[in-house]
């Protein structure tokens, strides 16, 4: 009789909570739609960024597809697996080569690395209630790429978002396939951005170091990881350790420790055989191979490979870089927390309530980091450093070698990929891409250690009365995404200036939304919305140079005026800071391709090009295009900032 009526009071409860839980799921439904919704209808077409790296990109795909001989006839700052992945996924999905197609493919990229990230949720927590906020984090952290359409931090995006999910393998039947494949990953990564490769290799390196078998080969493979992570920054930053590069140098230095005190508390399991490795290598080499074949195949050389890959990106930080110096006071909070690490195994054993406090930090600083990464996401990158390890920590549940493997590759990516922010600082948020999966990870680990020490203390938290308190705690994860709303939704038009809590208020209430941007509406860009003002100018230059020139060369790179006024570049050597980075033989090769045009222009913006231009690095007047542009061009009509300038030698009118 009794366990009749303790069954018979238990059913409302469970009612209760199965209810809670069906809300909360339809919330994050609704959360994951409204952030689709954003990034198709007011995030992807209504931003264009003034430097226009998204035209170089257009006019290295196009002059590929037409001529090939990638760093031989087409210039390219990165590997030849980004050109062939951006053909192939053009063709495959039969986007146009210009500014639409590349925002197309760019949303494509963000929300299939928000997928797979939320498939890596999912299946280490076996919870829809994580998978669906870490979807919503994904696309608002990776969503700032679309400034920068047909960049490879798309294709990074993906590649580590797959990586991640490759790593699931590891500790099951398919451990071999896995390894083969992430070896894999790491060469297109390394054959996209070299640097990109790099970091992945030893991210990689370090789950694997800690879960082999111990052996020699183990402590040598792991001596290398540790060395090769506090040598890695000086030494790629040296050119200007001693000015504004020298804090970011200490914030890895410092985080880096933090990982690998982190890593060693986690408690992984030595059950790895170092024949393991073998696959990882095998994986590389079975993709490198025919990736560098078809390189070869489509008009490149051997030798212009390796200049490609390799020897002109090591000159990229000295060209171009963004200097960004970061507050010294963080750095204190930074060894607060390294310390934390160190005392973990002494607080356990000395304070009793130690492993309640940390849970509750896990929820609170997952909490706070959903919100950070939302409203300052440039700064929140270096400050959530430090804290990433907290994942490693134990916290009482299984630590096989499929629990530990994922989580501490997932840690060691963010960690070591950060480094590629240097050196445009806050500038590649493809190295933010898996920070709403350790976001969740880091919820779900915090709420798992606090029910496991309630049941064990024979205690019910109020904050676990119910069973769907994890389910609102992931909506209290998903909500940025309706001030993301708030943040995107802009406005020139009269009347429309309204403030984020005014749009919010409105998007509640069913109130009209401040109106778009009209579109540009010139070849190429018949999706992109842009300010009036703007977009009167770029028509009038398209419109010009379309009915005077033949050929257009731009100072600096503006390759997306090339395609709106449908006018070919001199080449396929094209580059927004061409001034910095083209040898003189290249650039007399498009001096030569100008000067035997009828009617050959030039756009010219100075306010443009000094941005260009790195602090110390003064413009060689003699180099043949510097010259050409500045001495051998008179200026026939300006439009805004931009001049249109013909050759003193050309025949043909220019009609305004």
């Amino acid at each position: 009789m009794s366990s009749l009526s303790e069954t018979q009071t238990r059913t409302p409860a469970s009612r209760r909570g199965i209810f809670s839980r069906t809300v909360c799921l339809a919330l994050l439904f609704g959360c994951c739609i409204l952030c689709v919704w954003v990034l198709l209808n007011r995030f992807a077409f209504d931003t264009y960024s003034y430097w226009d790296d998204e035209g170089y990109f257009i006019l290295l795909l196009a002059h590929f597809l037409k001529a090939g001989g990638l760093y031989v006839k087409t210039f390219s700052q990165y590997g030849p697996f980004f050109t062939l992945a951006e053909s192939l996924l053009h063709r495959l999905f039969n986007l146009p080569v210009d500014l639409d197609g590349g925002r197309i493919l760019t949303v494509i990229y963000i929300l299939s690395s928000a997928i797979l990230l939320s498939i890596f949720v999912g299946r280490l927590t076996r919870k829809l209630a994580l998978s669906l906020p870490c979807f919503v984090l994904s696309v608002m952290i990776t969503a700032p790429i679309v400034a920068e359409p047909g960049h490879p931090q798309g294709v990074i995006a993906i590649l580590v978002s797959a990586a991640l999910c490759l790593s699931l393998l590891v500790g099951t039947r398919q451990e071999s396939a896995g390894l083969i494949l992430l070896g894999a990953v790491n060469a297109a990564l390394v054959l996209t951005k070299i640097n990109v490769g790099l970091f992945f290799c030893f991210a990689l390196a370090l789950p694997i170091a800690m879960t082999l078998a111990k052996s020699r080969f183990r402590l040598l493979l792991l001596g290398l990881v540790v060395i090769g992570s506090f040598c890695m920054p000086p030494v790629l930053m040296s050119a200007y350790l001693r000015g504004w590069a020298g804090s970011f140098c200490l914030y890895m230095l410092i985080s880096f420790a933090a990982l690998l005190v982190g890593a060693f508390q986690s408690g992984a399991p030595n059950v790895l055989r170092p024949i393991r490795l073998a696959y990882v290598v095998l994986g590389f080499v079975a993709a490198a191979v025919p990736i560098l074949a078809w390189a070869i195949l489509t008009g490149s050389s051997p030798a212009s490979l390796v200049s490609g890959i390799v020897i002109r990106p090591l000159g990229h930080p000295r060209l171009v870089y963004l200097p960004l110096v970061i507050p010294a006071w963080p750095l204190l909070l930074l060894l607060l927390f390294v310390l934390t690490f160190l005392m973990d195994p002494l607080a356990r054993r000395r304070f009793p309530n130690f492993g309640v406090w940390l849970a509750v930090g896990k929820v609170a600083i997952a909490l706070g980091a959903a919100g950070s990464f939302l409203w300052y996401p440039d700064m929140a990158m270096f400050y959530s450093l430090p804290v990433l390890p907290l994942l490693l920590l134990p916290n009482g549940a299984s630590s096989g070698v499929s629990y530990a493997f994922p989580r501490l590759f997932l840690v060691a990516l963010i960690e070591f990929e950060m480094l590629q922010a240097y050196p445009m600082l806050g500038t590649h948020h493809n190295a933010l891409t898996a920070s709403g999966a350790w976001i969740c990870l880091l919820l779900y680990d915090g709420c798992s250690s606090l029910g496991t020490l309630n049941r064990e203390g024979g205690r019910r938290s109020f904050l676990f009365r119910t069973p769907a308190v994890l389910g609102w705690l992931c909506l209290a994860l998903a909500t940025p995404a309706v001030f993301w709303l708030g943040g995107t939704t802009k406005s020139e038009a009269p009347g429309y200036r309204l403030h984020r809590r005014q749009i919010i208020w409105r998007l509640v209430t069913g109130g009209p939304l401040p109106p778009r941007s009209p579109r540009l509406d010139l070849p190429g860009a018949r999706l992109l919305h842009m300010p009036a003002a703007k977009a009167s100018i770029y028509r009038r230059l398209a419109e010009s140079v379309h009915t005077n020139c033949d050929m257009l060369f731009t100072m600096p790179g503006m390759g997306s005026l090339n395609v709106w006024s449908e006018t070919p570049p001199p080449n396929g050597f094209n580059l927004t800071a061409w001034m910095v980075g083209f040898t003189a033989q290249e650039q007399e090769a498009i001096r030569s391709r100008l000067q035997q045009a009828a009617r050959p222009c030039v756009v010219y913006n100075p306010d443009l090009a000094r941005a260009w231009i790195p602090p110390g690095i003064h413009l060689d007047p003699d180099a043949p295009m510097v010259d050409y542009v500045l001495h051998k061009t008179r200026t026939v009509l300006v439009v805004g900032n931009c001049e249109i300038r013909v050759p003193y030698s050309r025949r043909a009118p220019f009609i305004h």
